[in-house]
């Protein structure tokens, strides 16, 4: 009966999907914003289906086409020279 028992990840990254989704919740957030390389993090919390989009913000050019294909997820491909992670407000 093991098999039927629903599938729990308990990883690091699902805590912070989970956290993420709340708190957009919580403050009424416009969006859920993921830098990513390739493109996991941004899926595994499409899979979620939270309540705002998420927009995952990737310097490969196959990661966003992939991404473009995952639910609510709205990929942004930025050069890797051009992302200023450090000073996000000001992009």
């Amino acid at each position: 009966l093991k098999s039927f028992e629903p599938h729990h990840d308990e990883t690091a990254a699902a805590a912070i999907i989970m956290a993420a989704r709340q708190i957009a919740r919580t403050v009424n957030a416009k969006a859920i914003i993921s830098f990513t390389c390739g493109g996991t993090t941004a899926q595994k919390a499409s899979k979620k289906r939270p309540d705002v989009p998420i927009l995952a913000i990737s310097p490969l050019l196959t990661t966003s086409r992939q991404l473009s294909l995952s639910w609510g997820v709205y990929p942004e491909y930025v050069e890797e020279g051009v992302l200023d992670t450090d000073n996000f407000r000001s992009m």
